[in-house]
């Protein structure tokens, strides 16, 4: 089974927090080998959340309920150790989430909530679990006060007070997601929620290089 993790595009600087402790990561480039040489690495970096997901996921497993980055991703594409730590960082956060009972990893790497009121969000907020990371959807309303709750953060980290106007009793592995994401840059992300909400809502995807924001 398998679940959420974190990247980071090549060149960006990017502070998370999971549970008690918070991370660091620098990503580098992530280059794949030729193919008629699969030890010759090609010079291109990938750079999008994207590319970088698409690149791992054939190395992201399930082993005795818990997902794991398997290490023969070593041998097809290159990515820096500081990318690793955080996919590590991320997956181990899932698997204690497993042993605390409160998802399970499945073998398609979607991931399910086992406690029903973790599933319960407002009604007009949504959300789902990924290996990769975090969707939120809104509508109208929710979306409009997500924006003005960001906005008068002042910057300030979101926690669980403020997810959980819109999801209540939250599950820290979301809570820890969003907020990881989000960092610092509540403000600018309020300003893009209201920039993309065009009356019917957004999506929101808390991913890699930061949270990506669409129109309904």
């Amino acid at each position: 089974m398998k679940k959420s993790m974190k990247l980071i595009a090549s060149g960006l600087a990017f502070t998370t927090l999971f549970g008690s402790g918070a991370f660091t990561v620098n990503a580098q480039s992530i280059n794949q080998p030729t193919s008629n040489n699969p030890q010759t690495v090609e010079t291109s970096s990938v750079q999008s959340d994207e590319e970088i997901v698409k690149a791992l996921t054939p190395y992201v497993e399930v082993k005795d309920d818990k997902v794991y980055l398997n290490n023969d991703y070593k041998n097809k594409v290159i990515v820096s150790e500081d990318v690793v730590a955080n996919i590590t960082t991320y997956m181990n956060e899932l698997n204690k989430a497993v042993d605390a009972g409160e998802v399970v990893i499945n073998d398609d790497l979607s991931v399910t909530e086992v406690n029903q009121a973790f599933t319960v969000a407002s009604s007009g907020t949504s959300y789902k679990l990924h290996w990769w990371g975090v969707t939120m959807t809104m509508n109208n309303k929710d979306a409009t006060e997500f924006a003005q709750t960001l906005e008068n953060t002042g910057g300030a980290t979101v926690g669980a007070s403020a997810i959980s106007r819109f999801i209540p009793s939250p599950p820290t592995i979301l809570v820890s997601t969003i907020a990881g994401v989000i960092g610092g840059g509540a403000v600018s992300l309020g300003k893009r929620i209201d920039s993309k909400n065009k009356g019917k809502g957004v999506k929101i995807e808390f991913k890699i290089s930061g949270p990506i924001v669409y129109s309904r």
